[in-house]
């Protein structure tokens, strides 16, 4: 069967260089959430056990460690939304635009070389799709490989093939990916629970293809061990941003956001990624009549990534007859903390006029959002003596809450204010958008 070369990560395509302020916030969009790269990210907390010669911490290292004969199901969401101001010689026009993708499917490794994935097969489920709304026009792209199966592999020289023939550029890129598993988070050196590290930002740079004068930032922490879906998994978290400059307009993301890594294995089983987008500039380029156009920018975005993976079926059965390791390479996960009840009435979403609470199961407890006013802000709790104890993040800040649930109807407090919050029929997604609070507690505002 011919196979059909794909462009490496170094790889650029003429339709990913930018000419507009939006074209670059989606172009960081594509390269933040990049789909199966992120999906095979194989983290293993494997490892050589060391401990601090003072603390007696148990520390491990974190590193790729795929295998042959892993399969795995998964299903990721992408979104985002902008609102951009575009004055172009005086006139101005405004642009709303949102995009959202989903890719779900199963994944197989075929073959593997030190860790690293040589060969996969990839089936996309048909409701892999991408949809566009720009100025209340909506779009359908279904994804030209959906109920397909494509096997994708590299050579000895490096260079990445695959069975799909007649591929689009930007199809063949996002699966030329599926082959380089992005490495930027992993620390560089064995961590225990609470160390915190930088992100390789060499790696990141290559990513968003930045250049001189553009910057990346990411932090990431070990939080600490838990159980996804009955699964024990180590939680990391990452926080930071992102700014690129595209001949004077500079578009800004500030991203955070929660990974959940089964320990028996290393892949991620959950990854919810939020990010507020900035665009600001102005730059000078020729007019259809050969004359110089000044060209300003003003707007504001927002992008959210949810990844949920678990192992196939067969993978899966296999993990149930043999319980995740236990000896020098990881600790033994503990019990649930004393208090930790039935997280059951507290999953899905809850909303009023003002306030939508959305929680879903991480670890031991329940991670999610708050949506006030179009800010989303980062949730972790759990249930104690029948409510749910949490906090949440806005503007670097952690602040308290609790929660009670009766039927369909939850009671959730923060501060000085009450919210009585209902559980709709359906649960709609909302990306959300807006400004940045204040460093104070925005549920607590009379």
């Amino acid at each position: 069967m011919r196979e059909t070369e794909l462009p490496n990560r170094q790889g650029t395509h003429p339709r990913q260089r930018v000419k507009l302020p939006f074209p670059v916030c989606l172009n960081l969009f594509r390269q933040t959430t990049t789909l199966l790269a992120v999906l095979m990210a194989s983290v293993s907390l494997a490892g050589r056990e060391a401990r601090a010669a003072e603390a007696g911490t148990v520390k491990h290292e974190i590193k790729l460690n795929a295998h042959e004969g892993d399969r795995w199901d998964f299903d990721v969401t992408q979104k985002s939304s902008s609102k951009t101001e575009i004055t172009v010689g005086g006139q101005p026009r405004a642009v709303e635009q949102a995009l959202s993708s989903r890719r779900k499917g199963a994944l197989e490794v075929l073959a593997v070389k030190d860790g690293q994935p040589t060969t996969v097969k990839v089936t996309f489920d048909k409701d892999s799709v991408t949809s566009a709304n720009t100025g209340g026009v909506a779009s359908d792209q279904p994804f030209p490989l959906a109920g397909k199966t494509v096997i994708i592999r590299r050579d000895e020289a490096g260079k990445v093939t695959s069975d799909a023939e007649g591929l689009d550029a930007a199809t063949a890129q996002e699966v030329g990916r599926v082959l380089d598993p992005d490495t930027s988070l992993y620390p560089p050196h064995a961590v225990s629970v609470g160390d915190e590290w930088k992100a390789d930002t060499a790696a990141l740079a290559q990513q968003f293809q930045l250049g001189q004068g553009d910057q990346i930032s990411i932090k990431c922490k070990l939080q600490g061990f838990g159980k996804v879906g009955g699964r024990p998994s180590a939680e990391i978290s990452a926080a930071g941003s992102v700014s690129k400059n595209e001949q004077g307009i500079i578009t800004h993301i500030d991203l955070s956001g929660v990974t959940q890594v089964d320990l028996a294995t290393g892949q991620t089983l959950q990854s919810d990624i939020l990010g507020k987008i900035g665009i600001k500039g102005s730059r000078d380029m020729q007019g259809p009549n050969g004359q110089p156009v000044s060209i300003q920018a003003t707007g504001e975005g927002s992008l959210e990534v949810h990844q949920t993976v678990r192992p196939a079926d067969a993978l899966a059965a296999a993990h149930a007859d043999a319980p995740p390791h236990t000896g020098s390479d990881f600790p033994a996960p503990g019990p649930a903390p004393a208090g930790h009840g039935d997280a059951g009435p507290f999953l899905g979403t809850f909303k009023d006029e003002t306030l939508t609470a959305e929680f879903h199961e991480a670890g031991d407890g329940l991670a999610g959002t708050l949506t006030l006013k179009e800010k989303k802000l980062p949730v972790s709790a759990h249930v104690e003596s029948g409510k749910l104890v949490g906090t949440f993040e806005a503007s670097g800040s952690k602040f308290d809450f609790t929660a009670s649930i009766d039927g369909n109807v939850m009671t959730l407090r923060s501060g000085s204010k009450t919210y009585t919050l209902r559980k709709p029929a359906d649960n709609p997604l909302d990306p959300g958008s807006g400004e940045q609070p204040k460093p104070k507690n925005p549920l607590d505002v009379q």
